[in-house]
Parts: structure tokens; sequence; C-alpha cells
């Protein structure tokens, strides 16, 4: 996935949009991870998180199991 170049591009959802912008200066830089991983869309059909949140996921748990004595 390409970074998200502004706010905007982050959620479709009109609202989060604006409080996000509100609260990090619409400044995508400043968006905190979890914050921009629950706003993130479009989500895939069937999924209860992002594709973002589902990468991070799937690397950490491969490293679990190889880390796993």
């Amino acid at each position: 996935m390409k970074p998200a170049k502004s706010i905007d591009h982050i959620t479709t959802n009109k609202e989060h949009v604006a409080a996000m912008k509100e609260v990090y200066g619409n400044d995508v830089e400043k968006v905190d991870l979890l914050i921009g991983c629950l706003a993130e869309e479009p989500r895939p059909d069937g999924f209860g998180f992002s594709d973002t949140q589902f990468a991070l996921f799937v690397i950490m748990a491969s490293r679990r199991i190889q880390a796993d004595r």
C-alpha cells in the first residue's frame, strides 16, 4: 500500500476526517497508528480491521512463532 498523502485519503467518512484534522492539525504524519488503522478504508469484505493491521499481525505472528522455544 502507498502511504496516505493527507488525512482525506485515510477514510471517506467525513466526520472521522474532520475529527482527525482537528486533533492532528491536518498533518497526516501526526496521526497515531491505531487511530489511522481503525479509520482506514476500504476494508476487505468480512474483515473487522484494515489491510495495514492485518499485515502487521501476520508479520508479528510469524516472529512470535519463530521466537517460541
